[in-house]
C-alpha cells in the first residue's frame, strides 16, 4: 500500500446500528485527505490550567517543524497536556478532584476556571465550518464542576467537536498524533500481543467488537423471548381444552340472564318514564318563575339605573362642589393677596409723589439758584472782562516806567563810573581791560537772557497750544454731554415699556396659573376615583391575584420586558347587556395575563419574588384553542363574536375561554344547545348550562360587576389622560410665559444696567468738563504770568545790550578824571528824570496793584466760588430725574389699576362660587333625599328577587337530581345490551311491583348457576387470536436470529480484513521508515497466527483463522542471518524501532500535524540525525506536508526546526515565548551541562572522558 491509496479505517461513530432482521449498511469510509490539503496549529492560548496560570499567547507556529525548549519541569509536557485536553477524549467525566488537578495551583488567588484554546488555520477548508472560515478556533473551558467546548466563539457539545475533528482527519482510532514522554519507551517493551492490539487499535476493530456484542446480546435476548412464548403457548392450549367442557352450562346461564335482562329493561323504561314526566313539570315551574326572575330582574336594574344615575349626579355635584371650593380658596387667597398688593401699591404711589415734591422743590431753588449764580458769574466776567484791558496798560505803563527808570539808573550809574575811573585805574589800557571783562560777563548774562526768553516763548507757546487743545476737548465733552442726556431719557423710556410689557404678561400669567391649578384639582379628583375603582376590582378578586397582577405590572416596567400586552380583561370590551354573561362564563380567567411565548412568562417568574401572589400567564405560543364553529341563530350566538378584541393577535386567548360557549336568549335555548350541540351555554341574566348537562345560575349584583369596575376604570384612565395632556399643554405655556417674563426682565435690567452706566459717564463727562475748565483757568493764569516775566527779561536784555554798547564806545577813549560838561549837564537831567520816574512808578504800581488785587478777587470769586457752585447744582439737578420717578409712578399706577380691576373681577367670581355653591348643596341634598328613596325601593326590589332566585336554585337543583337520575336509568337501560322486542313485550303493561317480585325469583335461580365461566366464549376467542400472534412473532424471532448470525460473520470477516490491511500498511511503511533512519537496515513485521485444526467448528464454518501476534524483526547491517528481535537489541536500537513504528502508523492513518514530547532522549546521535532529517523531510514535503511540534533536550532536532520557543517557569508559572536557534542551543547546552554535573555527583568515580 502506498502512501496516496486510501485507507478505510472505521471510527465508533460511522457504524450504523443494525436492527434484528433489518438490512445493514457498511461503515462509511473515512479517506485520506488529498496531497495539498494542510491543516496546522497556528497558536494555543493557555489560561489557569497546570503551570499555565495567566493568559499565555505567542507568534504563531510555523506549519512545517516547530520546536520546544526548556528546563526540566519548566511546563513542556503541561503544554501538550493541555493540547491532548482539548483534542483527547480522555479527559471525559472528571471527578472533582480530578479537575482541581487541571487547574493551575500556585502563588496569588486560586484559579476556579481554566481554559485552553487552539486556532486552526483552515485555508483548504479541511474543517466543514460555514462560510469557509480561513481560521478555526477551538476552546475547552474546565471549572469546578464542568467542563465546555466552544467552537469560534459558541458553545458547542463534546460530540459535535468529536465529528469535527474525524471530519478533519483526527482518528480516535489511531492515538499516535500525539506522542507524549515515555511513550516510545512503552512501545520498546511490548509483547507481540500487546502490538497486535495496537495495530487492532489503530484499524479500528474496536467498533466490530462492540458491533458483535451488541448482536450476541441482542441474539441472547431473542432466544430468552421464544422461550417465554413456547410456554405461553402450551398455558393458552390447556385453556382452550378447559372453555369446551363450560359450555352446555354456559347455555342454560345465558337463557336466565336474558330473562334478567329483559325484566331489569322494563323496570328502568318504566322509572325513565316517571322522570321525564318530572322534568317535563319542573320545566314548566322554571319557566313560570324564569318570567317572574326577568321581570323583578328588569325592576331592580330599572330601579339600580337610576340609583347609579342619581349617585353619578351626586358624585359630580361633589367634585364640582369641591372644584369650587377650590377655585373659592383660590379665589379668596387671591383676593387677599390683591388686597396686599394694593396697599403695598398705594404706598408706593405714595411715597413717589412726595418723593417727586421734595424732588421738585429741590430743582427749583436749585434752578433759582443757578440762576443767581448765572447772573452773578456773568457779573464778575464783565468786570473781569473790563478790568484785564485796564490791568494790561498799567502793567505795560509800569513796564514802561521801570524801563526808562533803568536805562536812566544805569546812564547815571555809568557816568558815574567813568567819572571814577580815574581814581580807579592807573592807565587806559588797565581801565580797557576791566571793560572787556565787564563786557564778557555781560555777554554771557545776554546769552543766558535770551535762552530764558526763549524757554518762557516756547513754554507760553506749547501752554497755549495745550489751552486750544483742551478748549476744543471741552466743546467736545459738552457735545457728548448732550448726547448721553439724551441717551439717558431714551433707556428711560425703553425702560418703562419693558415695565409695562412685565406686568401684562404677569396677568397673562396669573390667568394660565388658574387653569393649572383648575386642571390639577380636577385631575387629582380623577386620581382619587380612579383608586377607588381600582381598590374595588381588587376586592372583587382573591388578594393573591391582586398582588400577582401587581407584581407583574412592576417588573415587566422595571425591567422593560417587551411581549406582554396584559392581563386579559385589559384586552376587550363588550356593551353592558353582555357584561354578566361574559363575566360569568370567565370567571377569574379575567385576570389571566396574556404573554407572547412562554419564555417572556417562565422571566417574569424568574424575576418575581417566592411572595408576589398567584399568577396565571397565556403564551399566545402555546395555546391551542378549540376548533369549534358554533352556529348562529335568533336565539343564539357564539359568546365571542359580541367581544370587541383590540388586537387580533389575541384572539387566540378569547377563543381559549370563550370559544366553546353560546350566549343563548333563555335556559330552555341553553340546555337544548348544550344537550344537542354538547357546548356550554350562558344566557345574559348569567345562568350557566354546561355541555354535561349542568346548571348553575341565580341573581347576579351589578353592583359588583367586574367588567363594569373595569369600564369605568378604563373611562377615567382615559380622562385622566386627557387631563394630563391638557396640564401638559397649560403647563408648557405657564412655562412659556414664565420665559417671556424672564427675557423681559432680562431685557429690562441690561436697559438698567446701561442706564446706570450712562448715568456714571455721564457724571465723569460733567467732572471732565469741570476739570477742563480749571485746567484752561489755571493755564491762562500761567501764560499771563509768564508773558509778564517775559516782557520783564526782555527790558532786562535791552539794558544789558545798552550796558554793553556803552562799555564798548568807552573802550580806547582817554582816561579822564571828571566828566565833560556836557556829561555833567546830562547827570543831572537824568538825576531829575529818575526821581520824575520813580514818582510816576510809585503812581502807576500803585494803580497796578489795585486793579491786580481787583483782578485776582474776580478771578478767585469765579473758579473757587461761583462757578464750583454752578457744577455742583447742575450735577445734583442731573442726579435728580423726575422722569424716572414719573415713569415709576405711572408704572406703579397701572399696577394700581390692574390690582383693582383684577381684586373686583375676583370679588364677583368670589360672589358667583358661592352662589353656585349653594346651588350645588341645595341640588346635592334633594338628590340625596331622593337617592334613600331609590335604594329603598332597590332594596326591596333585591329582596324579592333573591326570593325568586331562592326559588330558582332549587328549582334547578331538582332539575339536576332528576336529569342525573334520567342518565342513569338511560345507563342502565344501555348496559342491559340489546334484547329481542319479543323479551320486552311479554312484560309491557305489569306493573313495577310484580316486575321487582319477577326479577327476584330470576336472580335466585341465577344464583345456581354462580360458579359459571361467564365469558367462556370471550376467552376462548381471545386465547385463539393470543395464539396466532405470538406463533407470527415466533418466525419474526427466528429470522431475527438468522440476520444476527449473518451479520456477526460478517463483523468477523470485515475486522479480519482490516486487520489485514492494516498490518499490511503498516509494515509496508515500518520497512521504509527503518530503512530511512538506519542506513542499510532491513525490517518487517510478522504476523503470528493461529491456524484452525481439523474438526474445529470454526474451520468448518469457513472462519478465518484467528492472529496471536504481530512481531519484529530487524537488521542493523543489512546482512543475511542478522535478524534480531527486539529482546535481542539494545535500548537505543530499541528506540529507533519503536519510533520507526510510530511513523509507519502515523504515514498508514495521516494526521493533519503531530506532537511530539522527547521522542529522541534515548537515541543515540547519528539515529537523532536521521530521525530529524526524516522529520524535516516529511514538514517540507510538496505531496502531504505536515506540522510537527516537538519538545526536545538534543541540538539535532532544534538545528532542523524551522521555529523555536522557550518554555520558562518562574514563580510557579510557565510562560512559552519565541526564540532565536542560538538561544535554543544554550538553553540545551545549559541543561546537559547540569544532567552531566548531576551524573557526576551521583557517580564521582566516572571519568569524565566518557562523558
Amino acid at each position: 500500500m502506498t502512501n496516496n491509496e486510501p485507507q478505510f479505517i472505521p471510527a465508533k461513530s460511522q457504524v450504523q446500528k443494525k436492527k434484528p432482521g433489518g438490512h445493514q449498511r457498511p461503515p462509511r469510509r473515512r479517506v485520506k485527505a488529498a496531497a495539498t490539503d494542510m491543516v496546522f496549529i497556528k497558536k494555543v492560548l493557555i489560561q489557569g490550567f497546570k503551570s499555565y496560570k495567566d493568559q499565555t499567547e505567542f507568534d504563531e507556529f510555523d506549519g512545517r517543524l516547530n520546536t520546544i525548549v526548556g528546563k526540566n519541569g519548566a511546563g513542556k509536557s503541561n503544554f501538550f497536556f493541555a493540547i491532548r485536553f482539548v483534542l483527547s477524549d480522555l479527559f471525559a467525566n472528571l471527578r472533582s478532584e480530578e479537575r482541581q488537578l487541571l487547574l493551575h495551583e500556585g502563588s496569588g488567588d486560586s484559579v476556579l476556571t481554566g481554559y485552553v484554546e487552539i486556532h486552526f488555520d483552515n485555508s483548504d477548508e479541511r474543517f466543514p465550518i460555514d462560510n469557509s472560515k480561513k481560521e478555526v478556533v477551538l476552546r475547552r473551558v474546565i471549572g469546578l464542576k464542568k467542563d465546555e467546548y466552544f467552537l469560534d466563539r459558541k458553545h458547542v457539545t463534546k460530540h459535535d467537536v468529536i465529528n469535527l475533528l474525524e471530519s478533519a482527519g483526527f482518528s480516535r482510532s489511531n492515538p499516535y498524533y500525539i506522542v507524549q514522554q515515555g511513550r516510545v519507551n512503552m512501545l520498546t517493551l511490548m509483547k507481540d500481543s500487546e502490538r497486535l492490539d495496537l495495530l487492532k487499535e489503530v484499524a479500528g476493530t474496536r467498533v466490530y467488537d462492540e458491533r458483535k456484542a451488541e448482536s450476541v446480546k441482542i441474539r441472547a435476548e431473542s432466544d430468552n423471548k421464544k422461550v417465554k412464548i413456547d410456554e405461553t403457548l402450551g398455558y393458552i392450549q390447556g385453556r382452550l381444552k378447559e372453555l369446551e367442557d363450560e359450555g352446555e352450562e354456559l347455555q342454560n346461564y345465558l337463557a336466565l340472564d336474558k330473562t334478567r335482562r329483559a325484566l331489569e329493561y322494563s323496570i328502568e323504561q318504566s322509572e325513565l318514564q316517571e322522570t321525564l314526566v318530572k322534568l317535563q313539570e319542573n320545566e314548566e315551574e322554571r319557566q313560570r318563575e324564569s318570567k317572574t326572575s326577568t321581570a323583578m330582574h328588569g325592576q331592580a336594574l330599572k330601579a339600580r339605573e337610576d340609583l347609579l344615575n342619581i349617585e353619578k349626579e351626586v358624585k359630580n355635584i361633589n367634585n364640582e362642589l369641591n372644584v369650587v371650593r377650590r377655585e373659592k380658596e383660590r379665589v379668596d387667597a387671591e383676593k387677599e393677596e390683591l388686597i396686599r398688593t394694593q396697599a403695598k401699591l398705594e404706598l408706593d404711589i405714595s411715597d413717589s409723589r412726595k418723593k417727586i415734591g421734595r424732588d421738585k422743590d429741590t430743582q427749583d431753588k436749585l434752578q433759582k439758584r443757578l440762576a443767581e449764580l448765572e447772573a452773578e458769574i456773568e457779573k464778575a466776567t464783565e468786570d473781569l472782562d473790563e478790568i484785564k484791558p485796564q490791568y494790561q496798560e498799567q502793567i505795560q505803563q509800569e513796564q514802561k516806567i521801570q524801563e526808562q527808570l533803568t536805562d536812566s539808573t544805569r546812564q547815571v550809574n555809568q557816568l558815574y563810573a567813568k567819572q571814577g575811573r580815574k581814581s580807579q585805574f592807573k592807565s587806559v589800557k588797565e581801565r580797557d581791560t576791566f571793560i572787556k571783562k565787564e563786557i564778557k560777563q555781560i555777554d554771557e548774562q545776554i546769552k543766558a537772557k535770551k535762552a530764558q526768553i526763549k524757554t518762557s516763548e516756547a513754554e507760553v507757546a506749547e501752554t497755549n497750544e495745550n489751552i486750544e487743545q483742551e478748549d476744543a476737548q471741552r466743546k467736545k465733552r459738552e457735545e457728548e454731554l448732550d448726547n448721553r442726556r439724551k441717551t439717558h431719557e431714551e433707556y428711560n423710556k425703553q425702560i418703562d415699556e419693558f415695565k409695562q410689557r412685565r406686568d401684562n404678561l404677569a396677568n397673562e400669567r396669573k390667568d394660565q396659573w388658574r387653569r393649572d391649578v383648575e386642571l390639577e384639582g380636577r385631575l387629582e379628583t380623577l386620581k382619587t376615583e380612579l383608586q377607588k375603582a381600582e381598590r374595588q376590582l381588587g376586592g372583587s378578586v382573591n388578594q393573591a391575584i391582586s398582588q400577582g397582577l401587581n407584581a407583574v405590572r412592576a417588573v415587566v416596567r422595571e425591567n422593560r420586558i417587551t411581549g406582554v400586552p396584559g392581563p386579559l380583561f385589559e384586552l376587550f370590551e363588550c356593551d353592558d347587556q353582555f357584561t354578566t354573561a361574559v363575566e360569568t362564563t370567565a370567571g377569574n380567567s379575567l385576570f389571566h395575563i396574556v404573554v407572547d411565548t412562554d419564555e417572556t412568562a417562565s422571566k417574569i417568574l424568574d424575576l418575581m419574588g417566592s411572595d408576589s401572589g398567584r399568577v396565571t400567564f397565556m403564551p399566545l405560543n402555546r395555546l391551542t384553542p378549540p376548533n369549534t364553529n358554533l352556529a348562529e341563530t335568533d336565539d343564539s350566538s357564539p359568546l365571542l363574536n359580541h367581544l370587541k378584541i383590540y388586537n387580533a393577535a389575541h384572539k387566540k386567548a378569547f377563543q381559549q375561554i370563550f370559544g366553546r360557549t353560546l350566549l343563548c336568549s333563555n335556559l330552555d335555548v341553553a340546555t337544548t344547545n348544550a344537550r344537542e350541540s354538547g357546548v356550554n351555554c350562558v344566557t345574559l341574566q348569567g345562568d350557566q348550562v354546561n355541555r354535561k348537562g349542568a346548571m348553575t345560575g341565580g341573581y347576579h349584583d351589578v353592583r359588583y360587576s367586574r367588567l363594569s369596575c373595569i369600564k369605568e376604570i378604563r373611562k377615567l384612565r382615559a380622562e385622566s389622560t386627557e387631563l394630563r395632556a391638557q396640564l401638559e399643554s397649560a403647563r408648557t405655556a405657564l412655562g412659556q410665559l414664565d420665559q417671556e417674563i424672564a427675557e423681559v426682565m432680562g431685557k429690562m435690567h441690561d436697559s438698567e444696567a446701561i442706564k446706570e452706566k450712562e448715568r456714571g459717564d455721564l457724571e465723569k463727562t460733567l467732572f471732565d468738563i469741570r476739570s477742563l475748565n480749571q485746567s484752561v483757568d489755571s493755564a491762562r493764569r500761567v501764560v499771563e504770568q509768564k508773558s509778564l516775566n517775559l516782557v520783564g527779561a526782555k527790558s532786562s536784555l535791552k539794558q544789558l545790550e545798552e550796558t554793553k554798547t556803552s562799555l564798548n564806545e568807552e573802550i580806547g577813549t582817554k582816561l579822564n578824571e571828571k566828566l565833560s560838561d556836557e556829561e555833567q549837564e546830562t547827570l543831572v537831567q537824568l538825576n531829575d528824570e529818575i526821581e520824575k520816574l520813580k514818582k510816576q512808578l510809585i503812581d502807576i504800581s500803585s494803580q497796578r496793584a489795585q486793579s491786580e488785587s481787583r483782578k485776582t478777587q474776580l478771578e478767585s470769586t469765579l473758579s473757587n466760588n461761583l462757578k464750583p457752585q454752578r457744577d455742583r447744582i447742575n450735577a445734583d439737578m442731573s442726579g435728580i430725574s423726575l422722569g424716572e420717578e414719573n415713569s415709576d409712578l405711572e408704572s406703579n399706577r397701572r399696577q394700581l389699576e390692574s390690582v383693582k380691576n383684577s381684586f373686583k373681577v375676583a370679588r364677583e367670581r368670589s360672589k358667583e362660587l358661592d352662589a353656585k355653591v349653594d346651588e350645588k348643596e341645595k341640588r346635592r341634598e334633594a338628590l340625596v333625599k331622593e337617592a334613600d328613596s331609590k335604594k329603598g325601593r332597590e332594596t326591596e326590589e333585591r329582596r324579592n328577587l333573591h326570593r325568586v332566585s331562592e326559588s330558582m336554585e332549587k328549582i334547578l337543583n331538582t332539575r339536576s337530581v332528576l336529569l342525573q337520575k334520567k342518565d342513569e336509568c338511560e345507563r342502565k337501560l344501555s348496559d342491559v345490551g340489546s334484547l329481542p322486542m319479543t323479551e320486552v313485550e311479554k312484560y309491557r303493561g305489569k306493573s313495577s311491583k310484580s316486575l321487582v317480585k319477577s326479577l327476584h325469583q330470576t336472580n335466585t335461580e341465577l344464583k345456581k348457576f354462580s360458579r359459571v365461566n361467564k365469558k367462556a366464549l370471550d376467552q376462548k376467542i381471545q386465547f385463539t387470536e393470543q395464539t396466532e400472534r405470538l406463533m407470527e412473532r415466533k418466525r419474526e424471532l427466528d429470522i431475527g436470529s438468522q440476520k444476527i448470525d449473518e451479520l456477526m460473520e460478517n463483523l468477523e470477516r470485515k475486522k479480519d480484513e482490516a486487520i489485514e490491511r492494516t498490518f499490511k500498511g503498516v509494515a509496508k511503511h515500518f520497512k521504509e521508515v527503518f530503512a530511512d533512519l538506519v542506513q542499510g537496515g532491513q525490517a518487517r513485521l510478522i504476523m503470528h497466527r493461529r491456524e484452525a485444526k481439523e474438526g474445529d467448528s470454526s474451520s468448518a464454518s469457513g472462519k478465518i483463522s484467528q492472529y496471536m501476534g504481530v512481531s519484529i524483526k530487524v537488521s542493523f547491517t543489512g546482512a543475511k542471518g542478522d535478524n534480531y528481535s527486539m529482546n535481542q537489541l539494545s535500548g537505543g536500537q530499541k528506540s529507533v524501532v519503536a519510533l520507526a513504528l510510530v511513523f509507519a502508523i502515523q504515514r498508514c492513518d495521516p494526521a493533519p500535524f503531530y506532537l511530539f514530547d522527547e521522542i529522541d532522549s534515548a537515541l543515540d546521535t547519528n539515529y537523532r540525525f536521521a530521525v530529524a532529517k526524516l522529520i524535516r523531510k516529511q514538514s517540507e514535503s510538496t505531496d502531504s506536508p505536515t506540522q510537527f511540534i516537538a519538545t526536545t533536550f538534543r541540538p539535532e532536532l532544534v538545528q532542523a526546526a524551522h521555529k523555536h520557543y522557550g518554555i520558562k517557569h518562574v514563580n510557579k508559572e510557565s510562560k512559552i515565548e519565541p526564540i532565536t536557534e542560538g538561544e535554543a542551543m544554550r538553553i540545551i547546552e545549559e541543561e546537559m551541562q547540569l544532567q552531566q554535573q548531576s551524573s557526576r555527583s551521583v557517580d564521582p568515580s566516572a571519568d569524565p572522558s566518557e562523558e
